[in-house]
């Protein structure tokens, strides 16, 4: 049944939620079709009913907007690297902030071994509805852990056994841009502990060709938005409190927005959520941004990294990003806050 948007669910009016999806993207038609054995036929409305349980239990926009359809990590100019390196032996993989477990799912169908992928999230009700979204409760032998990555080892052993087993490849993505720079720190810090030497982080963030702080959804507080070089400061502070050291390379370039971006952005302009601003000075802006981080943790030789390096680098233009049915104010607003960035971490000598 479609959704509606009516009084006796408010969060449906604040910006943040798409009407039904008419289109399921390729690569997660795939894995619902090849991986969950769904019927080519029934995709779409399973994908919008998972939406829909899952926007009741927790109305964050990454649901609400259709971000948990996108295999992030699929898209990661290091996806067909960390795939080889988790098949040829016995490394471990950690999902922070895992939400249905999608890109988990990504890599059991391209052959990982399911019991080597761990998902974390802070919220039981999305691993659970997870299960029922690719229909393995039965079958996938992966671990998932409730914690908060905010809280480290205050939570127990919870955390504990998590740094002790140490992960080879950790996966975050649509998590730092949520936060001040302040919490980013603190979370990375709790976040290094859990590599193991040579191993990688990869994700996707929101990055702005001008960092510092924007305003968030909830009313009165920001969040803080990295370009290449801040992004690279906050590892070296977390190195230094951690006694790791990082090295840096990235590559901004700007994303094209598509159309339903460009039709939230012009819902937040006559809303009154957070921040009553014009919108450019508001721009909440969803995951368009790649973080790949490859590091070793600890002193000792640093990692050898396999597959693309990257230099810093700013692409594309207004002309060729222009679209005719978009205001030039509007679309610069969002292209100003939109930056795509991969980067690479690996340990200093």
């Amino acid at each position: 049944m479609a959704a509606t948007n009516d009084t006796s669910f408010p969060e449906r009016n604040r910006g943040w939620y798409q009407d039904d999806l008419r289109e399921v993207n390729d690569p997660i038609r795939k894995l619902l079709e090849n991986y969950s054995k769904v019927p080519s036929s029934e995709v779409g409305r399973h994908v919008n009913q998972i939406r829909e349980r899952g926007f009741a239990s927790n109305p964050y926009p990454c649901i609400g907007l259709y971000r948990f359809a996108n295999l992030t990590l699929l898209t990661h100019p290091l996806y067909d690297t960390i795939v080889g390196r988790l098949k040829s032996g016995e490394a471990t993989y950690l999902d922070i902030g895992c939400c249905f477990g999608q890109d988990l799912r990504q890599l059991v169908q391209d052959g990982v071994p399911s019991r080597q992928l761990t998902g974390l999230d802070i919220e039981r009700a999305l691993i659970d509805l997870g299960y029922d979204f690719f229909l393995d409760r039965d079958t996938l032998q992966s671990r998932f852990v409730i914690a908060d990555v905010f809280k480290g080892a205050a939570q127990g052993r919870v955390w504990t056994d998590l740094e002790e087993r140490g992960f080879d490849v950790l996966h975050c993505s649509a998590f730092f841009h949520l936060f001040t720079l302040e919490e980013q720190i603190s979370a990375a810090k709790h976040i290094a502990k859990l590599v193991k030497k040579g191993g990688v982080i990869v994700g996707r963030q929101v990055g702005s060709v001008k960092p510092g702080n924007v305003p968030a959804i909830r009313a009165g507080s920001y969040s803080y938005r990295h370009d290449v070089e801040t992004f690279g400061a906050l590892w070296k502070e977390v190195g230094e409190a951690t006694q790791t050291r990082w090295k840096v390379e990235a590559r901004a370039e700007y994303s094209k927005p598509s159309t339903p971006q460009i039709r939230h952005y012009e819902r937040l302009q006559s809303s009154q959520i957070g921040h009553p601003q014009r919108l450019p000075t508001f721009i909440p802006v969803y995951p368009v941004v790649y973080l790949g981080v490859v590091g070793s943790k600890g002193s000792g030789t640093p990692v050898c990294v396999t597959g693309p390096r990257f230099r810093n680098t700013t692409t594309s233009s207004w002309g060729s990003l222009a679209r005719k049915d978009v205001p030039r104010e509007l679309y610069e607003a969002i292209l100003s806050s939109s930056v795509n960035m991969s980067s690479v971490l690996s340990e200093e000598e």
